[in-house]
């Protein structure tokens, strides 16, 4: 009897612990090397600013203006160090200027959604027919080059509101402070 029950609890091949694998290969093949720390996981702190300094923009602003286009309900600007601005005049519960920040897997998330949605290649304009709509403006900058796309009444591509969306999300999440004069 004592045979027959360590026949049976003993472990086979196809009982042994496998190895976690938390991603598989083929999820980020074709992801751009760039990106692939994200997707990697436990980066040393020399490997986390390498990761930071490679990212393509050195900031990304999202600035939404009134009904008439012109005066600016809010500004928030993103940026590669971490850091973060909102100079809120309208609309949202808090007016002046804060500071917060950004982590760096959120800023990188929103580089590669720039990058893959094809940012770069959009208008600089899209506007509606409307006479009194709201606009959002996306501004990225390099560090040597800008490129600003403006969406007067939500007529752009998909991909440019899925942008302001996710901007305005990161924005609704961060810590903001009071910056005192």
């Amino acid at each position: 009897m004592l045979i027959l029950f360590g026949a049976c609890s003993r472990k086979t091949d196809a009982d042994a612990q496998k190895p976690v694998i938390f991603f598989a290969p083929v999820t980020i093949s074709n992801v751009p090397d760039v990106y692939k720390p994200l997707y990697l996981g436990n980066l040393s702190p020399e490997k986390m600013e390498a990761f930071r300094a490679a990212l393509p923009y050195e900031s990304i602003t999202l600035e939404r203006t009134s009904g008439s286009g012109s005066s600016p309900v809010y500004r928030v600007t993103l940026y590669r160090s971490g850091k973060a601005e909102l100079e809120a005049k309208a609309f949202l519960p808090k007016t002046g200027e804060f500071t917060g920040q950004v982590d760096l897997p959120t800023f990188a998330r929103l580089c590669y959604v720039l990058d893959s949605s094809g940012f770069k290649d959009f208008q600089e304009k899209y506007r509606a027919d409307m006479t009194d709509d709201a606009a959002c403006i996306i501004t990225v900058s390099t560090g040597k080059s800008r490129k600003a796309v403006a969406d007067y009444g939500t007529i752009g591509p998909i991909q440019l509101w899925a942008i302001e969306q996710l901007i305005d999300g990161v924005r609704e999440r961060t810590d903001w402070k009071l910056v005192t004069k």
